[in-house]
């Protein structure tokens, strides 16, 4: 499999680095180390030689990507291509994807941007939004103790979707002694308005509490059945006891995360063409926004 990881000088591309390279094989995969260098604009009356600027930006560019081929295992290191690009970066990773056939895109989830108040930077948003491709979202990981165990948190819709990301799992090169867990959430059951004078007499709970709390068990269980024969067909790391939680989806992912203290959460968007894209979905868009671990995109054409 190939990749292609943005860098920019960043952190957050940095990481994208480090973390891409932690999932991938050093035996079998490749890396494309993927740039879109600034363009030097001369300031003031002097006119300096015409080539100080494509000298500077050649010298900024090699250094860049020494300095993330240095972070890649030694194996990727070896193989690692190099891809400068003219087009701004929010066009032309995803072209470059498409060139390349790429299996995953990493990001940083901050590159160089003005705008330090966005959680997600631009280059990111516009690379998630318009590719189908699995996309890595970096961010720094919850400092832990060296023996700790990388650990996963797949966030799972609904499964009859997810033969693509299942085969894109499989690709991947866990960390050895990685763990995971699959979970799926579902919001508490809604209430039904009743006459005043009927609830009065019989008594809200009374009503529907029991029914509702059978039936909702019920539908719990049959997920929970699902899904345990589902992590039957993932890889390794994934063939655990799943869980069946109540809550809002983003928040309950985004406390389990913090939690267990995970390297990564993985999450599935609906099937979505070129222009619904632009609205990830609300639960996939804040766990980008908001978790603080790395996010890992997958689709189900993935």
């Amino acid at each position: 499999m190939q990749a292609i990881i943005g860098v920019d000088g960043s952190d957050g591309s940095w990481e994208a680095v480090r973390q891409a390279g932690a999932i991938l094989s050093p035996e079998h995969d490749q890396v494309v180390l993927y740039y879109a260098p600034p363009r030097f604009q001369q300031r003031g009356e002097l006119r300096p030689d015409q080539q100080l600027g494509p000298h500077a930006q050649e010298r900024l560019t090699n250094d860049i990507f020494d300095q993330a081929t240095a972070l890649l295992p030694a194996g990727l290191r070896e193989r690692a291509a190099r891809v400068v690009d003219e087009q701004h970066a929010r066009l032309g990773i995803t072209a470059a994807a498409d060139r390349y056939d790429v299996g995953l895109i990493a990001v940083g989830a901050r590159g160089l941007s003005k705008m330090t108040d966005l959680l997600l930077g631009s280059v990111t948003r516009a690379t998630i939004r318009s590719t189908s491709r699995p996309v890595l979202v970096a961010r720094p990981p919850v400092r832990r103790h060296d023996d700790t165990p990388y650990h996963v948190l797949w966030a799972v819709n609904e499964t009859p979707a997810l033969a693509g990301p299942v085969e894109s799992i499989r690709r991947f090169s866990w960390p050895a002694g990685a763990t995971g867990r699959v979970i799926h959430v579902v919001r508490p059951s809604v209430g039904i308005e009743v006459p005043s004078w009927f609830e009065e007499r019989v008594g809200h709970d009374k009503i529907f509490s029991a029914a509702w709390d059978a039936e909702f068990e019920a539908d719990r269980q049959k997920k929970l059945a699902e899904l345990t024969e589902y992590c039957a067909q993932l890889p390794a790391p994934f063939q655990c006891p799943p869980t069946v939680e109540v809550g809002e989806p983003a928040k309950t992912i985004i406390d389990t995360a913090e939690v267990e203290r995970a390297d990564l959460v993985i999450v599935t968007t609906r099937e979505m063409n070129a222009l619904q894209r632009f609205i990830v979905g609300s639960t996939a868009d804040k766990l980008l926004q908001y978790a603080t671990c790395s996010v890992l995109v997958l689709h189900p054409s993935a």
